[in-house]
């Protein structure tokens, strides 16, 4: 017969372990808070669960998500007429979306498929395939960048989508998981001059977080909580999601889920 205090000793260590895990204190964030300024607010189409944003020239390009009612878009902020606008499979779920030269590349929540359409007339052409969930995208020239809600990035190949490499997202030391819509910033950029970084939406909150492509951490934080305060949103109303970087004046816009507004903000000075 076994002693039964032998038989409780695995569980008293497991115990102790996971107190002495708990009471040590996690490192405190490393990031600078990223000031910003209002610009301008404009229309947004409520009926758009936004997923990826990008600025292509003079126009936006969007993609929607929620299954049986994803598409793709372009528009213009300042346009009334109807966007050019196509619609998914009733069984794909539209996730992040970034162009590579003449092409858009837009993953799919779960079901582990990338959708390639012609850049010009939102034609698909082509599909991958991929491990995993699929929840933002962006590009930094040569290789696509996407995030699964982890703390981790990867960059893979735009031909085939094979894995090139990994990047974990830490601030201070801890991982910084939710990582959803990504936006890429070139080191070309007056955001970023000389080293280029990517911004991130955190998935059910209301900051966007600065990281450091060389290194994994996260160096700035936007705290939006005031753009479209929560007490003022309608119901269906969700959260922050959607970075579109313009080149042409070096602004950032901005929206969220079902948000009737598309925010265009200013930073006064570069990305940490």
């Amino acid at each position: 017969m076994v002693d039964r205090n032998w038989r409780a000793l695995p569980v008293l260590t497991f115990c102790l372990a996971l107190l002495f895990w708990l009471a040590i204190p996690a490192r405190a964030s490393t990031a600078t808070l990223v000031e910003w300024e209002l610009v301008k607010r404009w229309p947004h189409r409520s009926g758009a669960f936004t997923q990826g944003l990008l600025w292509d020239g003079d126009t936006l390009l969007e993609s929607s998500g929620l299954y049986g009612r994803s598409w793709l878009g372009r528009w213009r902020p300042d346009d009334t007429a109807p966007p050019q606008r196509v619609r998914l499979s009733r069984r794909y779920f539209a996730e992040g979306l970034t162009r590579l030269d003449d092409h858009l590349y837009l993953l799919t929540w779960r079901e582990g498929r990338a959708l390639v359409f012609d850049a010009q007339t939102l034609e698909q052409i082509d599909s991958h395939r991929y491990r995993g969930e699929g929840w933002g995208l962006t590009d930094d020239g040569e290789r696509l960048i996407m995030s699964d809600g982890s703390a981790t990035l990867r960059f893979v190949d735009p031909e085939n989508f094979s894995e090139l490499a990994r990047l974990q997202i830490t601030d201070g030391g801890n991982p910084v998981t939710q990582l959803n819509e990504l936006e890429w910033i070139p080191a070309a950029a007056p955001l970023a001059p000389g080293a280029p970084r990517i911004l991130a939406n955190r998935w059910q909150t209301e900051e966007i977080v600065v990281i450091d492509p060389a290194s994994g951490n996260v160096t700035g934080r936007l705290d939006l909580r005031d753009l479209y305060p929560v007490r003022e949103r309608r119901p269906g109303d969700d959260v922050l999601n959607g970075i579109a970087y313009d080149p042409r004046d070096a602004t950032l816009w901005v929206t969220g889920k079902h948000w009737p507004w598309l925010y265009q903000l200013r930073l006064p000075a570069p990305l940490p």
